[in-house]
């Protein structure tokens, strides 16, 4: 192996190691806020203002669908706010 793909190869696995040590850093606190009911509280606030489910959120309300409009803010929170959140730590965290 030549010096050159040493470096080269070396260059390559930090890169994976690096890319390695964030997905599991997301995956530890996506785990970690999933399981936190302050969290979950944050999440389902966040449903009725984040522009992409509150107007959905509102006309489920508004047609008497309650169990969907509370599924919509269920799921938001659950999946689409932790997972920001942990986005978030993660850029904190590797910057």
């Amino acid at each position: 192996m030549s010096a050159f793909e040493a470096r080269t190869d070396r260059a390559i696995a930090d890169h994976y190691d690096s890319v390695d040590r964030y997905d599991d850093f997301i995956e530890s606190t996506t785990r970690r806020l999933g399981a936190d009911d302050d969290t979950l509280a944050d999440g389902m606030s966040d449903a009725l203002y984040d522009p992409r489910t509150r107007s959905q959120v509102l006309r489920l309300v508004r047609s008497g669908d309650l169990l969907a409009a509370m599924t919509l803010i269920r799921d938001h929170a659950q999946t689409t706010y932790i997972n920001e959140q942990a986005e978030v730590a993660a850029l904190k965290e590797f910057r």
